[in-house]
C-alpha cells in the first residue's frame, strides 16, 4: 500500500508500525533493513509516494523504531511498567495533524504539508500503535518461534495465533517434532 505525504487511515498506520518494529529481525535478511540504504529505501518506497532520501531516511529512523519495538514487547509481555513505555511515544505526536477521512470513507489522519517526512513517518507509526492498542491490546504478540522476534496483531476468530506466520508455525513445529524423536517421545 502506498500512502500519500499527508493522510493516512488508522488502520493503514497500524500495518506501518508493525512494518516498521519488524524492520529488525533476527530471521529477516538483512537483520536491520533500516541500517543499510538500499534495504531501508526499498521498505520505505514500498509505503510512501515520494522521491524522498530514503537512505538517510532509514538511519535517521532507527531510534524510533528501536522505542516502537520496545513498546510493541512491552505491551505484548504484559510488562508492568508497559503504561510508562508507551508513554514515551507521545514525543513522536508533536507534529501538527487533523482528523480527516481517506479514499475508502475511514477516519484518517491529515499531516500539515510542511511537516518533513521522517516526523511524519514517526508520528504514523506512533498512532498506528495507539489505534492496536485502543482497539485490542491483548492481540498484539510476538512470534513464539524462536529466535524470530516479529510482532504482530492476532486479527484471528479464535484469538490464539502464536506465531507471526505460517513459515514459523512450520518451523517450530517441526523443531518440537524433531526434539520429541530425539528424546524417544514418538516411535
Amino acid at each position: 500500500m502506498k500512502i500519500p505525504l499527508t493522510l493516512i487511515s488508522l488502520d493503514d498506520a497500524s500495518a506501518f508500525a508493525i512494518d516498521l518494529a519488524n524492520t529488525w529481525d533476527p530471521m529477516g535478511k538483512p537483520v536491520d533493513v533500516l541500517a543499510q540504504a538500499d534495504s531501508a529505501a526499498h521498505f520505505f518506497k514500498a509505503y510512501v509516494k515520494s522521491e524522498a532520501e530514503f537512505a538517510a531516511l532509514g538511519e535517521a529512523m532507527i531510534p524510533h523504531r528501536d522505542l516502537l519495538r520496545a513498546v510493541f514487547l512491552a505491551v505484548a509481555s504484559d510488562a508492568p511498567d508497559k503504561v510508562e513505555i508507551w508513554q514515551s511515544l507521545e514525543h513522536a505526536l508533536d507534529v501538527s495533524w487533523t482528523i480527516g477521512v481517506d479514499h475508502r470513507g475511514k477516519p484518517a489522519v491529515e499531516f500539515a504539508s510542511e511537516v518533513p517526512l521522517q516526523q511524519r513517518l514517526t508520528a504514523w507509526s506512533a498512532l498506528g500503535f495507539f489505534a492496536l492498542l485502543s482497539g485490542a491490546p491483548e492481540r498484539i504478540r510476538v512470534c513464539q518461534a524462536a529466535p524470530c522476534e516479529e510482532v504482530f496483531h492476532d486479527i484471528t476468530k479464535s484469538g490464539r495465533q502464536r506465531f507471526c506466520s505460517k513459515r514459523c508455525g512450520t518451523r517450530y513445529n517441526v523443531a518440537r517434532h524433531r526434539d520429541r524423536q530425539k528424546n524417544g517421545e514418538i516411535d
